[in-house]
């Protein structure tokens, strides 16, 4: 057999795509994966349609639960998946990157203001303290 959409697949055997669709969903939450993601539509390949036929039309030749992916067998994604996925993971990366560097410099001149804000307090408590003569006469400090 060759690759098929589940809408081709239910044509074929008489049942509606959505009765293929919870099938599938159903196999995926007993750890069980069929089919292949192609630009955004699900292929089955031949073995793959010969299980979903006997499951759908529930003959006896392949008993429910029969067919399960081994518990140690890790789940393969397709290539141009795991290539996007590959790209997407780089691209936070590199946004993490320049997030922190962003909050370097934030953090950098928010010291510096709070320093500037700190001096010129200091100066203004300093400016309060003196007497009335001497705010007057500023440059005539000199003794």
């Amino acid at each position: 057999m060759t690759e098929k959409t589940i809408l081709e697949f239910a044509e074929d055997i008489g049942v509606t795509k959505k009765q293929v669709e919870n099938k599938l969903a159903k196999l995926k939450k007993e750890g069980t994966y069929l089919g292949t993601l192609k630009g955004g539509k699900r292929y089955l390949l031949g073995s793959d349609q010969e299980v979903l036929k006997a499951l759908l039309s529930k003959r006896k030749e392949v008993p429910k639960g029969t067919y399960k992916a081994p518990k140690n067998e890790e789940f393969q994604v397709p290539y141009l998946e795991y290539k996007f996925l590959k790209e997407q993971h780089e691209n936070d990366l590199k946004q993490i990157e320049n997030l922190t560097n962003l909050l370097d410099q934030q953090q950098k001149l928010t010291a510096g203001i709070l320093s500037e804000k700190n001096q010129l307090q200091l100066e203004l408590s300093e400016e309060k303290n003196k007497s009335w003569w001497a705010k007057i006469f500023k440059g005539n400090d000199k003794k």
